[in-house]
Order: C-alpha cells, then structure tokens, then sequence
C-alpha cells in the first residue's frame, strides 16, 4: 500500500510538470504570434507607404504685385491747390505704403515701390511748405496794399516768381515720371504711343495774385 502511494504521488508530480512545460510552450508561442503579427503588419505598413503615390506639392500663388507708379500721384499733387488737398494726398500715399508693405509680394519690388512713395511725400511735403508760405505772402500783401502800394507790388512780384518756380517742377516731375507711368498703363498713352496726360503750358498757368 505503501509502495502505490508513492508510485500515485510520483505520477502526479510527472503530470504537474508536464502541465508546467506545456503551458509554458503555449506562452512561448503566444509570444511568438503576437511578434509575428506586429512584423505582419509593419511590413504592410511599408508596403503601403511604398505604394501610396506621394502628395503633389501644391504650388505657392505668385506674390502681391508690389509695383508703385508714381505719375498718377504727381498729377494729383501738380493739381491741388490747397493745403488740405495736399495733405489728403500725403495721407493716401502713406496708407498706400503701409499695404504694400504688408502685402507679402516681392521684397526687392515692395523696397523700390516703398522708395518711390516716400519721394512723392517728400514732394508733397516740400508743396505743403511752400503753398503755407505762399498764402502768407498773399497775407503780406493785403496789408501793405493799404499803407504801401510799392512794397505790395514788390511782394507780388516775389510771389509770382516762387510760384512759377514751384509749378514748373512740378510740371517737370510729372513729365520725368510720365515714362515708367505710360510703359505699364497702355491706357494713357495715345495712337502714336505718346503719353496723352494733358500736361498745362507753364505759360498759360495763372500765377497772378
């Protein structure tokens, strides 16, 4: 009796151990399969990716064009006969200038056209100086009319001088300007390819006071 007990207990042990190994086989190839799968499925991945045509870049919009042609303000400018009308002008181009900077196009353009701008402020500030000392000439005169007609009539000439002087300027810087302005705006530009800007004879100008 003795002897059987120790032969069942013996078995026993043999069958645990056998359990052991077996279960660990089946983990083992748990292991295994769950590896495999995930190698599986990166290769596919691969696959794929090879396959998957690649996205066409999409091309970038042309920049903002940036250009700046300056005759149109110039004419503006040579027209106006006021100081407020000057100062509009001033305060158009530099709001002007404020987009073109913020505009995103070419910087070498946005650069020129920036330059281009502050010249005609320059021009127009130059303008407001001399319509505000004008206008106090014009002042001058009207006093002395009364008390003395001879130095009334010796301002008047000055007037008249400066005046000639400042139109013709800016008749000039309209007409050194009209060549950029009338290459890349047809419209202006007459049958025979002429600018048709209808520029005043500085003759014909009344600078009397």
């Amino acid at each position: 009796m003795a002897v059987s007990s120790i032969q069942k207990n013996e078995k026993t042990i043999m069958y645990q151990k056998k359990d052991t190994k077996t279960q660990k086989k089946e983990e083992e190839t748990k292991k295994t399969d769950k590896t495999d799968e995930k190698k599986d499925t990166f290769i596919m991945q691969q696959k794929k990716e090879k396959n998957f045509p690649t996205p066409e870049k999409k091309e970038s919009s042309p920049k903002s064009n940036a250009d700046y042609q300056a005759t149109e303000d110039l004419i503006k400018l040579m027209q106006a006969k006021s100081i407020s009308e000057v100062r509009s002008i001033i305060g158009r181009i530099k709001g002007k200038m404020a987009q073109t900077k913020a505009s995103g196009g070419n910087e070498e353009q946005i650069r020129k056209a920036v330059a281009k701008m502050k010249k005609v402020i320059k021009k127009a500030q130059s303008k407001e100086k001399a319509l505000i000392a004008e206008s106090k000439m014009e002042l001058q005169i009207k006093m002395k009319q009364k008390t003395d007609e001879k130095k009334a009539e010796e301002i008047g000439q000055e007037l008249q001088g400066k005046r000639k002087k400042r139109m013709t300027k800016e008749i000039s810087d309209v007409l050194n300007s009209s060549n950029d302005f009338s290459s890349s705006n047809p419209s202006s530009m007459g049958a025979s390819g002429d600018f048709s800007v209808s520029m005043p004879d500085i003759s014909s100008i009344d600078i009397n006071v």
